[in-house]
């Protein structure tokens, strides 16, 4: 199960593997298409608890604050895990490590079909959340090797136009099942993610060495070292705006559904279909951006935040579809910019640390993003809500826009 250490004389023969398994998965290649197979059905699987737990703790007279922390404690299991993920898919078989991560996931949900209570179902969100963890993780680290190196970003802005199908099938179809029981939810939501777990298992067979760039353990001392395993330092910046973007994630996925029946909307999962909808639009031409990203970065940014305070005044299902339009469109360009940024910032056998460092800002922002809303909310209502997270978004536009920021690696193109 162990990787070998590092060898120098392996090196080519590592690499050679490496442009084989590229030339026959590149994008549109058979392997390419199987890997967002699987990764629009566990999406789909795991968004549709997104959408139904905290509706189904409403309707069960809960605290919007226990809503919230449904989708916190998922985030805060996921955040927790990532570090450790990204050392155990550096230094272990990176396969291996991922199919775990589908199987405690699936298995996790599975369990949320038994008749028990809050706490029960809380105690299931925690071991979704590191599932899920290594799930995202390891699609990160693996994608890169399914493409050509100049075709990573295009890629990389695929997978995320496929995953956010998860949220658009997966939050009205959570929406239609809820009245038949939460269980019929649960249920569907675990076979869809046994469909993918076990397309899985022939689309990522065992991969080459993680550790074929790797040298053997330095002198440096113990807490660098530490943290170095756990983190990538180039990659903290694109996670520096991912932890924000995350905020707004985090409150979307939780509260937008539940204010929409606030505002006599009865399936506020329609956001999500008009989210993705502007998702595809921005990345159908996405690859073909090129040198500094950072006025688009921006202006991604600033739509996202008009979003949201396009949501303070809810007024039917036209204006909820103009606010997940908008929102589809900012996070449609921010994600993959930042996610290619941090990936491509390390090497090939440092990717799991990449990965990790990106991920555990965007678990940090839908954690606490989840967590605030839910006190604003319960405090102030939920208009406060979108106006602080409009604010934020709009005030990291601006940010971006800075001479030390635009000249961050990240904002530009690499081929």
């Amino acid at each position: 199960m162990l990787f070998l250490l590092y060898n120098p004389v392996s090196i080519p023969n590592a690499e050679v593997a490496r442009v084989k398994h590229q030339i026959r998965s590149s994008l549109g290649g058979p392997l390419f298409l199987s890997a967002m197979a699987v990764q629009f059905l566990i999406s789909t699987s795991t968004f549709m608890l997104f959408t139904a737990l905290p509706l189904y703790f409403q309707t069960q007279g809960s605290p919007k604050t226990v809503a919230g922390l449904s989708t916190t404690l998922f985030a805060i299991a996921a955040l927790l895990a990532r570090p450790l993920g990204g050392v155990l898919f550096d230094r272990y078989d990176r396969t291996l490590v991922f199919h775990l991560g589908v199987g405690t996931l699936i298995g996790a949900t599975s369990l949320m079909a038994l008749p028990a209570g809050i706490p029960y179902l809380l105690t299931c969100r925690l071991l979704q959340g590191v599932g899920f963890s290594l799930f995202t993780t390891g699609m990160g680290v693996l994608l890169p090797d399914f493409v050509p190196q100049g075709r990573v970003l295009q890629a990389i802005a695929i997978q995320g136009l496929v995953a956010s199908l998860g949220p658009a099938l997966g939050g009205p179809l959570a929406v239609q099942l809820l009245p038949a029981g939460f269980e019929l939810v649960v249920v569907t939501s675990t076979l869809i993610g046994i469909a993918g777990m076990g397309l899985a298992v022939p689309t990522f067979p065992r991969a080459p060495s993680s550790r074929d760039g790797e040298g053997s353990a330095s002198s440096q001392d113990l807490p660098h070292r530490l943290w170095s395993r756990l983190f990538h330092k180039e990659a903290l910046a694109p996670s520096a705006f991912a932890l924000l973007l995350g905020l707004s994630y985090g409150a979307a996925l939780t509260f937008i559904p539940g204010y929409a029946l606030t505002r006599g909307i009865p399936n506020g999962g329609l956001f999500f279909t008009s989210f993705t909808l502007a998702v595809v639009l921005t990345r159908l031409f996405f690859g073909k951006v090129q040198g500094d990203l950072s006025l688009l970065m921006s202006g991604s940014f600033i739509v996202s935040g008009i979003s949201f305070l396009l949501l303070i005044p809810l007024s039917g299902y036209l204006h909820l579809l103009v606010s997940g339009l908008l929102y589809g469109a900012g996070y449609g360009v921010a994600f993959p910019i930042l996610n290619t940024g941090a990936l491509m910032s390390a090497a090939h056998h440092r990717r799991g640390a990449a990965a990790s460092t990106f991920f555990t800002a965007m678990d940090a922002g839908v954690a606490v993003g989840s967590l605030l809303a839910g006190g604003i909310a319960q405090a102030l209502g939920f208009p406060a809500v979108f106006l602080t997270l409009g604010i934020g978004l709009l005030l990291g536009g601006g940010v971006i826009l800075l001479p030390e920021v635009r000249r961050a690696g990240f904002l530009h193109t690499r081929e």
